[in-house]
């Protein structure tokens, strides 16, 4: 009958085998496994984090264009493209705040321990679709309740990027600038506080108050993409260089040093 670590050590024997290894280099030949499945997982989420840096330079070129339409007259927004305008004020932010719920999960930077941290993405996520729902039933009728949920989102959004910003690690670019980074959500969830108050009226303004609120929005959404960049840039450029550190070690396990090796 067959031992278990009979079977083990023949299942390393063919594993050094496939690797083109010497017989006796099972340990080696389990290194080369584990080394190999460590870089495929960083490469998935390096792919990922690659793809949801080019939806943030969508999300800005967005609220960019959404800036100049603002530009023109109140009654040009109302009369021509009324609902196209906030189609996309509404529903971009719904997306955004879907995708980056699941990157901060994928990439490992929630701490599921933090109740805080869960009910921070659980209310974004919810609260941005209702307030598209409630706009896509009837938009004038739920205008306003829908502006006002969305306003509240954006302050959570904000707040939400100071995950990034704890999650970084010590000895980083991100950790480095961990002050700045800080100054700059603050800067953005006074904004979102601020366009609040412009739009219920409690600061009066010369012009249109709606007018000026989405102006301070759609600056303060490019602001937010623009800051998650930089974020997402470095964790792609952390994960780039873990990925070239494990191709080094498969090479020496592969063709020299197999006995010194260590996995980190």
């Amino acid at each position: 009958m067959t031992t278990s670590s009979e079977e083990s050590s023949s299942l390393s024997s063919k594993t050094a085998k496939s690797l083109g290894l010497p017989r006796n280099s099972t340990q080696s030949a389990l290194r080369f496994a584990l080394e190999r499945d460590s870089k495929s997982s960083l490469e998935s989420r390096s792919l990922v984090v690659l793809l949801y840096m080019l939806l943030l330079l969508v999300w800005i070129a967005m609220n960019l264009g959404l800036i100049g339409a603002n530009a023109g007259s109140g009654r040009q927004v109302s009369e021509q493209f009324y609902t196209n305008f906030h189609m996309f004020e509404f529903a971009g932010l719904s997306c955004l705040v879907c995708v980056e719920a699941f990157i901060i999960v994928y990439t490992r930077m929630l701490d599921w321990d933090s109740p805080l941290q869960l009910a921070l993405l659980g209310v974004n996520v919810v609260s941005s679709f209702c307030a598209l729902v409630i706009f896509v039933i009837d938009p004038h009728r739920f205008d306003v309740p829908a502006h006002y949920l969305e306003y509240f989102i954006q302050i959570l959004v904000g707040s939400a990027n100071l995950i990034f910003v704890f999650s970084a690690k010590p000895g980083g670019t991100l950790y480095r600038f961990r002050r700045v980074e800080t100054a700059i959500v603050v800067v953005g969830v006074a904004m979102s506080i601020l366009q609040l108050g412009i739009y219920s009226n409690i600061i009066p303004t010369d012009a249109s108050h709606e007018k000026n609120a989405h102006f301070l929005e759609f600056s303060n959404e490019a602001m937010n993409g623009l800051f998650a960049l930089v974020f997402a840039a470095a964790t792609f450029s952390s994960l780039r260089a873990q990925i070239a550190e494990h191709n080094t070690r498969l090479h020496e396990l592969a063709y020299g040093k197999r006995d010194s090796i260590d996995i980190v």
